[in-house]
């Protein structure tokens, strides 16, 4: 148990913070001609805000996805394939690991804006026009 706990803080913790900061889901809306998109994945929970620089977020779903991220990981990273995937070099992979989620989590907080406002942001009268895959940091609208 307390091997699978070290696994836990040096893989399945960076793992989960790398892949919710640059893998999501895209999902588009019109909302009275006017086009807003909004990420993440399961649940939608960031969109842009009122102004263009301002961001809403709906951190009862960032929590949850957050969750949902970590739940595949500290899954993954108790298999023993996962363990014959990083051989001897753990250690040297784990701070790898670590040093590149304070560069892209550190990027990711900078790409969000200072005025974040906790909101629901789902928007009922909005109609869906897709929702894909989105590979690389939430930008635009």
């Amino acid at each position: 148990m307390k091997h699978y706990f070290k696994k836990l803080i040096l893989f399945a913790v960076p793992l989960t913070f790398l892949a919710f900061c640059l893998v999501t889901g895209k999902a588009k809306f019109v909302c009275d001609g006017e086009s807003l998109t909004a990420y993440g994945f399961p649940l939608l929970w960031m969109m842009s805000g009122a102004t263009s620089l301002s961001t809403a977020a709906d951190l009862t779903a960032f929590i949850i996805d957050l969750g949902a991220y970590f739940s595949i990981f500290a899954a993954v990273s108790a298999t023993d394939f996962f363990d014959n995937i990083f051989g001897r070099k753990k250690s040297l992979i784990s701070i790898l690991l670590w040093s590149v989620v304070f560069f892209v989590g550190g990027f990711f907080i900078l790409t969000l804006s200072f005025d974040l406002y906790s909101q629901k942001i789902i928007p009922f009268s909005c109609e869906q026009k897709q929702h894909i895959p989105h590979f690389g940091f939430p930008f635009g609208r």
